[in-house]
């Protein structure tokens, strides 16, 4: 019994113990306490935002044979696992840090991107960084066996190509040239024209092809490169010229090598403003190549802890120290103390503001995520509709598409859709078009046209109708200075393909916002994608007699434009 006693009050002693000192931190100065608790909700807002990132960034250094140190980031898709390697090399000027967004769009369509800081004025040092890299890379376990890419752009394809005509041991499967020239270790240009008159050029090859990947031709163990060849030039090159890629392309199919060209129309040496479209066609033809059995399938949703998850910790001792500081005792002794009576108004007057607060915020937000009815309809009539909204709410709710669906989509659909008209774009769009085209969220059937089959489809879908707001985030921002809307749609266009990869094989989708998360479709979807973005950007858009789409320029319909080309996979 007396041990069991004692045992008894050491616990009891340890935990005064753990009190005392919880107390004393918690007793800290004012002064301390808000760098302290700033220090922990920056700590929780850095775990949130990585926790959201779908990529892993490694950085790394190399050492080289002369001792020095190469640097290198590889960006990953999240989770990590071995997949294909899409090696890039930028250009004259280029660093690390401007491949960035080259590397993230590599990386979203599933393969590891890989990026290096090359010696850009040797050709020799660069065989030996580029030696010390292919080595470091062999022994990575996020790298997949004989499923690498070297992607070169300018001064990066000179180099590349030098490197594999220099060491036709060392070959990838892949090899891609952007903007590239001619190398002084192919030989004389004149064989080359000898050679062009004897095959001809076809006149097609001025413009984008959709010849894609096909299979490998063993050429002649003399020739030192073995692997296939993605030349991707454009037609107004001013650095190196057209003729010089389309040179390349004449040799090496003469020399037995898989070559696919693609002459870019207009384009400069850059690509601009086409360059993050070419950089994800060209993603997208590494993959089909590295990973025939395993094509892009589009976007894993990844699923994260809420927000106020990452702030709990600090949140919660914030509360503590709060508590500890005033104590039970002190409030007590506070509570007797004598007020005078512009205090106790004073009080009741913040009591009474922060009850209307609450009261205002949950009239507003709960309405808004119940499902809709004709209370709820009520509801936001009354008290969520302003007066200059109230005509295009009406126009909405009166569409039988609306069962199941929850009061916010239709609210969204129609403060932004007003907000455009009203406030944002720089041209006018007449009120019968506008209803029709701009404020319905329908893109396969028109208001007036909605049959018991689409009906049936948009019920079953419960996010079908959800997509304005995610795409009018990403798309208004790029077009708020455009005075025209074909000017707009171009923008709107290309951006669209940059995000949105276009496969036969690709799975329907249930719905627009659908598409956006996966980043794949069909051409089908694609059209329907495409309406959706030019309506949340209040230009006037629908799918004509073909299923393309068109939209409205002021004073009659035109054919949407198209990106630059739809893919350089053969499909």
């Amino acid at each position: 019994m007396n041990l069991a006693a004692k045992e008894c009050r050491e616990r009891k002693e340890e935990r005064r113990m753990f009190l005392r000192s919880m107390c004393s931190f918690a007793a800290i100065p004012f002064r301390f306490f808000m760098p302290l608790l700033a220090v922990a909700v920056f700590l929780g807002a850095m775990y949130w935002a990585k926790s959201r990132d779908p990529f892993e960034r490694i950085w790394f250094s190399v050492k080289v044979t002369n001792h020095e140190k190469m640097k290198g980031v590889v960006v990953l898709p999240k989770p990590v696992r071995p997949c294909p390697v899409a090696v890039y090399f930028h250009g004259s000027g280029g660093t690390l840090m401007t491949d960035g967004n080259a590397l993230r769009q590599f990386a979203e369509l599933g393969m590891a991107a890989v990026g290096m800081e090359y010696d850009q004025a040797n050709q020799t040092e660069f065989d030996e960084q580029f030696i010390a890299l292919n080595n470091y890379i062999k022994r990575q376990s996020w790298a997949l066996a004989n499923a690498t890419a070297w992607i070169g752009s300018s001064l990066g394809a000179q180099r590349t190509l030098s490197f594999v005509l220099n060491h036709p041991d060392v070959q990838p499967q892949l090899l891609v040239r952007l903007s590239g020239g001619w190398v002084g270790e192919l030989g004389e240009m004149s064989k080359v024209q000898d050679l062009m008159s004897e095959v001809g050029v076809a006149q097609s090859e001025h413009r984008v092809t959709n010849s894609g990947p096909s299979s490998i031709l063993h050429p002649p163990s003399s020739f030192p490169l073995h692997c296939p060849v993605l030349l991707v030039h454009g037609e107004k090159d001013e650095v190196f010229s057209v003729q010089d890629a389309q040179r390349l392309a004449v040799l090496l199919k003469a020399q037995g090598v898989t070559v696919a060209i693609k002459i870019l129309p207009e384009r400069r040496h850059g690509f601009e403003p086409d360059r993050a479209l070419v950089t994800r066609l060209v993603g997208e033809y590494c993959k089909a190549v590295l990973a025939p059995n395993e094509p892009f399938g589009g976007a894993k949703e990844r699923r994260v802890w809420p927000f106020w998850v990452y702030f709990t910790p600090a949140f919660i001792w914030a509360g503590f120290w709060v508590w500890q500081k005033n104590g039970r005792k002190e409030a007590l002794m506070r509570s007797k103390e004598l007020r005078s009576p512009w205090e106790k108004r004073l009080r009741w007057a913040a009591f009474g503001l922060a009850i209307l607060a609450i009261a205002d915020t949950a009239a507003h937000l709960i309405p808004s995520r119940l499902k809709m009815s004709g209370a709820t309809l009520n509801i936001a009539r009354k008290w969520l509709v302003p007066s200059k909204w109230r005509t295009d709410f009406e126009t909405l709710a009166a569409q039988p598409i609306w069962q199941g669906k929850q009061l916010k989509t239709l609210l969204e659909h129609v403060e932004l859709a007003n907000y455009d008209r009203n406030e944002l774009i720089n041209w006018k769009v007449d009120e019968q078009i506008y209803r029709e085209f701009v404020l319905s969220p329908m893109i396969d059937s028109g208001q007036e046209n909605l049959n018991q089959g689409t009906l049936k489809r948009v019920r079953r879908t419960g996010e079908e109708l959800n997509w304005r707001r995610p795409l009018w985030e990403s798309f208004y921002p790029r077009v708020r200075h455009e005075q025209t809307p074909e000017a707009a749609a171009e923008i709107v266009a290309r951006y669209l393909r940059e995000r949105v990869t276009i496969s036969p094989a690709a799975l329907p989708a249930d719905g627009i916002e659908s598409i956006w998360k996966r980043q794949i479709t069909d051409e089908k979807g694609f059209e329907c994608i495409y309406v959706a973005a030019l309506r949340s950007v209040g230009i006037a858009a629908r799918l004509n007699a073909t299923g393309r789409a068109e939209f409205w320029t002021s004073d009659k319909w035109m054919a949407a434009p198209r990106p630059i080309a739809s893919s350089f996979v053969r499909q």
